[in-house]
């Protein structure tokens, strides 16, 4: 089971080590840690809204070739 997802029980943990190309994602958010460097609390926390409820991020980072993006190690996926 996914580091970040300990006390969920999907099928789709697997994607906590992938990363999700999405062409209609609004924002890049990352949860394996393992991925990023420079984790830091963000300027601004990013208020999500999605058919599954709303999350307030607030911490960013870098992820090597794509610049800055949001981490929360609860999500289920890495999405790009």
């Amino acid at each position: 089971m996914a580091q970040g997802n300990s006390d969920k029980n999907y099928d789709f943990d697997h994607l906590y080590d992938c990363l999700v190309l999405d062409s209609g994602a609004t924002h890049l958010i990352i949860a394996n840690e393992k991925l990023l460097v420079r984790i830091t609390a963000a300027e601004v926390p990013n208020r999500m809204s999605t058919n599954a409820g709303e999350k307030a991020i607030a911490m960013e980072t870098q992820l090597l070739g794509a610049g800055t993006v949001y981490h929360d190690v609860s999500c289920i996926a890495n999405a790009l």
